[in-house]
């Protein structure tokens, strides 16, 4: 239900790049492609016990997704979808290993960027720069 990638020069408690999924999105981007995007909320995930949370997003400039300011725009149906989805795209290998807990505001989803990209400066940066 959405494109799904990561923020550059972030790092989140699972250690690897917080997680973006890019919704609205009507032709697939090009794999390893940096594209603008604007966030509009932030889906609270644990996955195997850990913290995975997904910023959620629409590109930026796209006028398609002019109206949608946050992640409640989407509407019931795409929050159940992708809660269907995040809770078992694991189910055949690890069954019951993902759990959606909450969606929040952008405010949230803003906040959580900042925190991965001071973890990032603290944590991951200073490793790759030796």
């Amino acid at each position: 239900p959405f494109t799904y990638g990561a923020i550059p020069c972030t790092w989140d408690k699972d250690n690897d790049p917080l997680d973006v999924e890019i919704v609205n999105i009507t032709e697939p981007l090009v794999p390893g492609s940096l594209v603008e995007a604007r966030v509009i909320g932030i889906m609270k995930f644990i996955d195997g016990g850990e913290v995975d949370d997904k910023i959620i997003a629409v590109l930026h400039g796209d006028k398609r997704s002019d109206h949608i300011q946050s992640y409640t725009d989407l509407g019931e149906y795409w929050e159940k979808e992708t809660r269907y989805y995040w809770e078992n795209y694991k189910a055949l290998k690890k069954p019951g290993t993902g759990f959606v807990e909450t969606f929040h505001s952008t405010e949230e989803a803003v906040s959580v960027i900042n925190e991965c990209h001071e973890l990032y400066q603290k944590e991951y940066a200073p490793k790759v720069e030796n």
